[in-house]
């Protein structure tokens, strides 16, 4: 076993424990986004308005429907459905660190030393070789984050680096269906359909964009017309059209280029009460 070796899978070891203690920590006393994904789940189950805290569920109404078997989970163990989403959220970060390696570098991962203390060969790469490891590391705070928050954002992430592997392998039938879904429940991923416009790949965009027409029909027959018709222009006005103007909170491109490009309040107030601004120019909001 070479020197290098042993020292790459030191550092996985280490990731993997950290994780491990994160995930553990997060099952026992965090609720995080999570709890609202077990909210809109229940209310669905309870033919409740989803909308009823519309400051938790700010999510298309499939999300909703999507939501149930998380709710299910919950109600006969809270423990048992955090602890089953965060290992899905650490198994999805393994699937986007291997869709990586095979769209970059044309390689397949695998976890441990691959023969004779190489870590790398024609076929495969380690978890412990540097390439792999060190983004890793790079990343890490930004993974433990995710799941201190029990959040979907690397599902969501793993489902666009599927899209996009099955894309260039020539699976179109798995790209827009795992791309239309993913846009179905947290909208994000519509910025891969102008990857694949720009790319001229109009027939995906448009397999995409009709298979979220299929999964945005859903609500109609799990809540009936009138009501997904409310819920779909409840959903527009309060969480889609507002983007005009960005909340400083708003964890998104928009809140970050409001931050840069204007001068308005941040509301980072500072311990001698002034205020904290980061922008370079100062333009109008409106702009």
């Amino acid at each position: 076993m070479s020197k290098k070796y042993r020292f790459g899978l030191t550092l996985v070891i280490l990731v993997f424990l950290v994780l491990f203690v994160e995930l553990i920590r997060d099952v026992l006393i965090r609720d995080g986004d999570f709890i609202g994904y077990v909210l809109v789940g229940n209310l669905t189950l309870q033919g409740q308005n989803i909308y009823k805290d519309h400051l938790i569920n700010t999510w298309p109404p499939f999300f909703s429907i999507v939501s149930v078997p998380i709710a299910i989970i919950d109600n006969v163990s809270h423990y048992l459905s955090r602890f089953l989403w965060l290992s899905a959220s650490l198994f999805a970060m393994f699937a986007v660190i291997n869709y990586t390696a095979k769209m970059t570098i044309e390689k397949k991962l695998t976890l441990f030393q691959i023969r004779s203390g190489k870590t790398i060969t024609n076929e495969k790469i380690s978890l412990a070789h540097y390439i792999v490891v060190v983004p890793l590391l790079l990343s890490l705070r930004y993974i433990m984050d995710n799941m201190s928050n029990i959040q979907i954002n690397i599902l969501i992430l793993a489902m666009a680096m599927a899209s996009l592997y099955f894309f260039t392998k020539n699976k179109i039938i798995l790209a827009f269906f795992i791309l239309a879904f993913s846009i179905s429940i947290k909208v994000i991923t519509v910025f891969l359909l102008l990857y694949f416009l720009v790319k001229r790949e109009f027939k995906i965009a448009s397999y995409t964009f009709l298979f979220c027409i299929l999964f945005a029909l859903v609500p109609f027959l799990v809540y009936g017309f009138g009501q997904t018709l409310d819920y779909y222009d409840f959903w527009y006005h309060s969480n889609i059209e507002p983007f005009a103007s960005v909340a400083h909170k708003n964890q998104s491109y928009f809140s970050m280029m409001r931050s840069l490009l204007t001068h308005e309040s941040p509301g980072v107030n500072q311990p001698l009460n002034k205020e904290f601004y980061i922008n370079i120019v100062n333009l109008p909001i409106e702009k």
